[in-house]
């Protein structure tokens, strides 16, 4: 009987109560989110001498990621799966996602992990994950030529369902941490 009972709790302590892997992940991340969210952004470029830094707000409007910037300078961004529209001063800048392949992958790259898009994600990816639902860290490296020009890699750092870090690498070694500020 003991023996019987020494072979039922190795099996249990053993044996994972729940399955942690990218599917777990981005269907905990597809979970309808509304809001918005602070940031704080340190960008490092290395033609400049100090990283610069910028706050504001994230939102998902209607299926459109939203980037308000309200320090250094007030701007905001409109993404959707077609075009990135930069606004300043009531004044619109577009850039159409189909005529840059390496924007459209960070783009995707992006939408795919904020609204658990697994199928885009792997679409455009390489994808790492690390740690456990309570802590994850989810690195993806680009898939296409053009994107790795520009693109080296996106790591995503959370816990639960809650992203709490993006860190961005560009292939000329520029760095963006983003931090989410819950």
């Amino acid at each position: 009987m003991i023996s019987g009972l020494k072979f039922a709790f190795f099996f249990l302590a053993s044996t994972p109560l729940l399955a942690f892997d990218l599917t777990a992940l981005m269907q905990t991340l597809a979970q309808p989110k509304s809001g918005q969210v602070r940031f704080a952004e340190l960008k490092k470029i290395q033609l400049l001498d100090a990283p610069i830094e910028a706050r504001g707000w994230l939102s998902i409007e209607q299926g459109v990621l939203v980037k308000e910037i309200e320090s250094p300078i007030k701007e905001r961004l409109e993404i959707d799966q077609k075009e990135i529209r930069i606004i300043r001063a009531d004044k619109t800048q577009r850039l159409s996602l189909s005529e840059r392949p390496e924007a459209e992958a960070m783009v995707a790259g992006l939408r795919a992990v904020l609204t658990g898009e697994q199928a885009l994600l792997i679409r455009h990816y390489q994808v790492k994950l690390s740690g456990s639902a309570s802590k994850w860290t989810l690195l993806l490296t680009p898939q296409s030529d053009a994107a790795k020009r520009v693109l080296r890699s996106i790591q995503f750092v959370g816990r639960d369902k809650v992203i709490e870090h993006i860190n961005t690498t560009m292939s000329n070694g520029d760095q963006t941490h983003t931090s989410l500020l819950q």
